[in-house]
């Protein structure tokens, strides 16, 4: 035994000797191998020569020995085998360190005939892939994949000893990040025929392909089939989490276990799709919500909201996403869903007549206990039923099937139950409304008389006389909308003239109407047609009626319009008034623009705000309606978006605001700032939804300074010509990405003297004057890049002393510059007076 350590092996340890447990573990392992081909020699006998240490190498040639020493320690490590001649290896040994080696036992004609050899090699086979799937750098998942090929003969035999070989590896495709493979060349394992390579991905996702080849006798090239990776997506951005419905509304209300599939598309900042895997939580307002779901390999997931208590309020259940993006900042995403109750008609409670040849108009309401609408395949319909209803016919909303529906609009309906025979059937009359729906079925009737003719009062002719104008019914739209957005452009109000005991007037009274027309515009846009009545006259029926349809134009507005009728005796009756509302139409490219309050501003190193202002109108130039959502989005900073104070909603004027602030991230790196530009610029977004659901979309470039500000170009001092001016001394200012300084910054020049001496006087010019010697930089688009009266300056220094300046003078000239936000600065230059 030698001093300072102890001998052990894996099949005859030693026993251990006191102060062991002081000693480090340290192996020397390895393999055993035939010198001629170098296929594995088994039961071979492998021993420290200079101690008890010793192994029998197993079936594939392998053997350890184990040691604990406390110093360093040298020896000879001997192979020994029947029908070989020994191999021997020296070794040094420091505790702690394992060492590897490999002993060649000497064959000859008379050593014993080993394993299978193989031949020369055929082929490169895939035996072995550490991760088929990879994230993009960065992102805190995988990056990188081994891939282990297999060198074969032509009889599927692993190639070993003399027939190893180099492999070459190579990447195919890819999505460009900068992924790589390394090592890019292997040579194959003498005993396993195997070689192994690396892929580490880049910051891009995407699939690529690697091929392991090699080239043999002849310039043979051998190669393996492609070995496919897929390098997924980084972290969630909020600019790219959405969430949607496959239905809006189902009966939650009513019945549990109803069910309505929720959507999320996670994508992150190259818009690839996030890490497969990814995970998305839910919480819901109402019923239950799996609480998460995994992203799919296109960034997917998808969850089920199951209707059950508690019952949201107002029957609206709002399902929150969330996930956690770059840093760990929260991202989520909303959306409502309708759990609609019990079916509910609304109609007229008081009971109605017609008389011979007149029609009776009515609204009513089909909704739940909240007045939301019923579930898709709803159907409505209004019939008649009595003795008096031969002669009726029913017009309007009487036969209506709902679609999926959250809008309010679908739960108010209009008929009209009109007597098509004068002197017909007449008696009890029933309007029955009958609801079919998964909600619940219901019916609702509304009971009155059809009169007969005869029971027409007969008045004195003078009683007959037209004395009063009636509006029958509704309009048949109180909102309509300009001309050209493939919207309702007119609406239709009927006139009936009535004598004085209210019954119709006849055709032997025939009167004719004028229309007053007033219209109060969109007071903020000029311009456009107004909305028009057609025809501009009416005469009486024979049942006393006339009609008016307003049509629109291309002005938003109200429409106020009264009939008028001017009776031979020079009196005039008129109706009331009906009030039509014309809405803009759909949201225009051409008249959508986006506005920074400040082109350029501090934020690089605090946490500043900045408005911004989207105008939006439709084709017209008329503002678009109230509340129109414009969204927002942001390459760097974050920005408010859909918001529910009304700041990303548009105003009676098209207006619609939003804030950015100026956080992480910062335009400093990318992919937070635009490379054309350089940083400190990048890009705000606004976007909203025009006709057809197309997208309209308007961007600005923004500059965002940080200090210290920086002033290059004044020279070390300057002189001024007796009663002459100086050479006009240029300058530069800029902040600490060598960009413009903010919207705002105020530069001054100022010269200074000795002024107790009397008419002594000097004055600066340039781009500055003694009446204008500050000057502001203003909040322009131009403002945002280096150019003159930006970044660039000049100034002179004049004497205008009375008989000149004294020579050898002193004067100083002076730049004080007034960044907002970054700081003031004051640079100096001496100067003197010379003749």
């Amino acid at each position: 035994m030698v001093a300072g350590m102890i001998f052990s092996s894996c099949q005859n340890p030693t026993e251990p000797i006191e102060g062991d447990e002081q000693g480090l573990e340290t192996k020397v392992s390895g393999s055993v191998l035939r010198s001629d081909n170098l296929s594995p020699v088994a039961n071979a006998l492998v021993f420290d020569l200079a101690g008890q240490v010793r192994d029998t190498s197993n079936a594939d040639g392998s053997f350890r020995l184990d040691y604990r020493l406390t110093s360093a320690y040298a020896t000879k490590i001997v192979g020994s085998a029947g029908g070989f001649k020994n191999d021997t290896v020296s070794v040094s040994l420091s505790p702690g360190r394992d060492t590897t080696i490999v002993l060649k036992v000497k064959a000859d004609s008379t050593s014993p005939v080993g394993g299978l050899s193989s031949g020369k090699p055929a082929n490169i086979v895939l035996v072995g892939t550490s991760a088929e799937n990879i994230g993009i750098r960065g992102a805190g998942n995988n990056e990188t994949s081994v891939l282990t090929f297999e060198v074969r003969d032509s009889l599927g035999i692993p190639v070993g000893g003399a027939n190893k070989l180099k492999v070459q590896f190579s990447i195919l495709g890819g999505p460009g990040g900068g992924e790589y493979i390394f090592p890019v060349e292997g040579e194959s394992d003498a005993l396993t025929g195997l070689v192994s390579t690396r892929v580490t991905s880049g910051t891009k996702a995407g699939v690529l392909q690697v091929y392991a080849s090699a080239t043999i006798a002849a310039g043979k090239l051998i190669k393996s089939s492609p070995v496919r990776l897929t390098i997924s997506g980084g972290l969630p951005v909020d600019s790219r989490f959405s969430i949607s419905r496959e239905v809006a509304n189902i009966a939650g209300g009513v019945f549990d276990n109803l069910r309505a599939r929720i959507n999320v598309v996670v994508g992150d900042n190259q818009g690839n799709p996030v890490q497969v895997g990814t995970a998305v939580y839910f919480t819901t307002t109402g019923g239950i919500i799996q609480a998460s779901a995994a992203t799919s390999v296109d960034g997917i997931a998808s969850v089920e909201l199951i209707s059950g208590n508690p019952r949201p309020t107002n029957g609206i259940a709002v399902v929150t996403a969330r996930t956690v993006g770059d840093s760990g900042a929260s991202i989520s995403r909303t959306i409502p869903i309708v759990f609609s109750g019990p079916t509910r008609i609304i109609a007229p409670t008081t009971t109605f007549e017609i008389s011979d040849s007149s029609e009776y108009s009515f609204a009513y309401k089909v909704q739940d206990p909240n007045g939301n609408p019923l579930t898709a395949g709803t159907t409505i319909n209004v019939t008649t039923s009595g003795p008096g209803a031969a002669d009726l016919e029913v017009v309007g909303d009487n036969s209506v099937t709902l679609g999926d529906t959250d809008n309010p609009f679908w739960t108010t309906f209009f008929v009209t139950v009109r007597d098509k025979a004068a002197g017909g059937a007449s008696g009890p009359v029933t309007i029955t409304i009958e609801v079919t729906s998964q909600n619940g079925n219901a019916k609702a009737s509304i009971l009155g008389t059809v009169k007969p003719g005869a029971s027409v009062i007969t008045v004195p002719p003078s009683a007959r006389e037209p004395a009063q104008i009636a509006i029958i019914g509704n309009p048949t739209a109180t909102d309509i909308f300009i001309a050209g957005v493939g919207a309702v452009e007119n609406s239709v109000i009927t006139y009936e003239v009535r004598d004085s005991l209210g019954t119709p007037i006849d055709t032997s009274k025939r009167v004719s109407a004028t229309f007053n027309v007033s219209f109060f515009p969109n007071s903020f846009v000029q311009g456009g047609t107004a909305p028009r009545v057609i025809p501009s006259t009416g005469v009486s029926d024979n049942r006393g009626r006339f009609t008016a349809n307003v049509t629109s134009g291309t002005q938003a507005g109200v429409v106020q319009l009264v009939a008028r009728v001017q009776l031979p005796n020079g009196s005039v009756i008129v109706s009331e008034p009906t009030r039509i509302t014309v809405h803009a139409g759909f949201p225009d490219q051409n008249h959508f623009t986006l506005l920074p309050s400040n082109f350029a501003f501090a934020g690089l190193d605090f946490n500043n705000t900045t408005g911004f202002t989207v105008v939006v109108g439709d084709t017209f130039s008329n503002p678009v309606p109230v509340n129109t959502a414009v969204y927002w989005h942001t390459q760097a900073g974050i920005i408010q978006t859909g918001s529910g104070n009304g700041a990303s909603y548009t105003n009676s004027r098209g207006f619609a605001g939003s804030e950015l602030y100026t956080v992480n991230p910062r335009p400093l790196t990318l992919p937070f700032y635009d490379s054309a530009f350089g940083p400190g610029y990048h890009w705000v977004y606004a976007q909203t939804q025009g006709r057809g659901g197309k997208w309209i979309t308007d961007s600005v470039l923004v500059l965002v300074c940080g200090g210290p500000l920086s002033l290059t170009g004044l020279p070390a001092t300057f002189t001024v010509p007796q009663s002459g001016a100086s050479a006009l001394i240029p300058f530069d200012i800029r902040d600490r990405n060598n960009n413009p300084l903010p919207t705002g910054t105020t530069v001054n020049a100022s010269v200074s003297y000795d002024n107790t001496v009397a008419g002594i006087k000097f004055v600066v010019g340039g781009d500055f004057s003694e009446q204008f010697p500050t000057y502001t930089v203003p909040n322009a688009g131009f403002a945002r890049f280096p150019g003159s009266g930006v970044t660039n300056y000049q100034v002179r220094v004049t004497d205008v002393s009375n008989g000149g300046g004294i020579i050898g003078m002193a004067v100083t000239l002076t730049i004080t510059v007034n960044a907002p936000g970054i700081g003031v600065r004051s640079f100096s230059v001496p100067g003197s007076v010379v003749p």
